[in-house]
């Protein structure tokens, strides 16, 4: 008979039978997973549909602009008219906030907002079904802004949503000059594993970083490739692969 002990040390013995009750009571079954489920998206409806009434009362052209800048987890004026090929976004920030339109500033200076979660998930639904909305597009757009004006992180995340590994390749090389010159530079590992290998091994730079994570985690392997790289560069790229090889071999 199995027991345990209470808090004063003493055995307390365990019925099989009354726990395997408690357990199976403790336990959801999949028609309460259902439920619970179920539950949940009549209370997220809920929510949506005034969101899309606030929508559907809106002008086209407004309702247009919101939807394509929803795409983004934070946006400025300059970044909207980056990927809307608008002039004018700062009036439509200022009219969304003054409406109360779900806007939220991220700073005092009201320079980057946010879209309150739930309406942000709303307009994406409605993104989905509209064909105006071209989110490859506006997502290498966004690369674009983003790499320009120094935020290698989101330009990464971007350039993978467009479906542009080349492009987040040259991102990440960026921010991992970035991050090695805070001291931060182990916080680079994590973006190597959403690119393809074949991508990365093309960049010398990244190639040699990506190498001395793996062999960090004891995957000594992988300076083989790194040695087959050597001919595939030149100049002061084929010099940089040469001494990290011969670093790591020695």
């Amino acid at each position: 008979q199995k027991i345990l002990t209470d808090g004063a040390g003493k055995e307390v013995p365990l019925n099989p039978t009354v726990t395997k009750r408690h357990l199976e009571l403790a336990e959801p079954t999949l028609e309460d997973q259902r439920a619970d489920a179920d539950r949940v998206l009549d209370e997220i409806e809920a929510v949506l549909e005034p969101c899309l009434e606030v929508l559907n009362a809106l002008p086209d052209h407004t309702r247009t602009f919101m939807i394509l800048v929803s795409l983004f987890d934070r946006f400025c004026s300059s970044l909207c008219d980056a990927v809307t090929g608008r002039n004018d976004s700062d009036a439509y920030l200022r009219f969304m906030e003054e409406n109360n339109l779900f806007l939220i500033p991220l700073d005092n200076t009201r320079t980057w907002f946010r879209f309150h979660h739930l309406f942000k998930d709303c307009l994406h639904k409605l993104s989905m079904n509209d064909p105006a909305v071209d989110s490859t597009g506006l997502h290498t757009a966004s690369f674009q802004w983003f790499y320009d004006h120094g935020f290698f992180s989101e330009a990464f995340d971007h350039a993978m949503k467009a479906g542009q590994p080349a492009l987040a390749a040259k991102a990440l090389r960026s921010l991992l000059l970035t991050l090695y010159r805070q001291g931060n530079d182990a916080a680079i590992f994590p973006y190597f594993e959403q690119l393809p290998e074949n991508i990365i091994l093309s960049d010398p730079v990244l190639a040699c970083y990506f190498a001395w994570g793996r062999m960090v985690n004891g995957e000594f392997e992988i300076i083989q490739a790194i040695n087959a790289l050597q001919d595939k560069f030149s100049g002061k790229d084929a010099d940089l692969v040469q001494g990290f090889y011969q670093a790591m071999e020695g």
